[in-house]
């Protein structure tokens, strides 16, 4: 089996857009898209490591304000220019995949073989920590404006992937 490192894509892989009145979003166009300070290098750095990079991510505003076709090339462009493995994402919230349900994580543990016990997910909300407290992953909370997860959040890419290979030399 092998072990993964499950990333959220908004706020942990990409930064969020300030749309005013304290909202963030995800980007809704590829001219929005920012990757978050760190990512490349911390996500070379893990597949170095010999996990697998899966995203997984929540995209309600597919089924409000965002483009399908405009959520495919933000898609294709991280798929381009990072080393993703695997791509999951849900927009319905009653969804058993919509986070912090467990169907994203079940789907890409059965798909590559993944082990829980040696993985972990790194994300910025406390979907992301629910998510990983019902699947059993290790979760490292990244601090990204609008996390919902508390102050004690502060951590940035750069620590948490230090963090995980780390724990993976022994």
């Amino acid at each position: 089996m092998v072990k993964a490192v499950f990333w959220d894509k908004d706020g942990t892989i990409m930064e969020l857009v300030h749309r005013g009145d304290g909202l963030y979003t995800a980007p809704w166009y590829l001219a929005e898209m920012k990757f978050c300070e760190g990512i490349f290098s911390s996500m070379e750095k893990t597949s170095k490591a010999g996990f697998l990079n899966v995203v997984v991510t929540n995209q309600p505003d597919l089924e409000t304000v965002m483009d399908i076709s405009e959520f495919g090339k933000i898609k294709s462009f991280m798929m381009d220019n990072l080393p993703i493995d695997g791509f999951f994402y849900e927009s319905h919230r009653f969804s058993e995949r919509y986070k912090p349900n467990p169907g994203m994580v079940e789907e890409a543990v059965k798909r590559y073989g993944i082990d829980v016990d040696r993985s972990f997910l790194i994300g910025d909300s406390d979907k992301d920590l629910k998510l990983a407290m019902v699947t059993g992953l290790a979760f490292i909370g990244i601090d990204s404006h609008a996390t919902g997860l508390g102050s004690g959040y502060s951590m940035s890419i750069r620590q948490a992937v230090e963090i995980i290979v780390q724990e993976h030399k022994h």
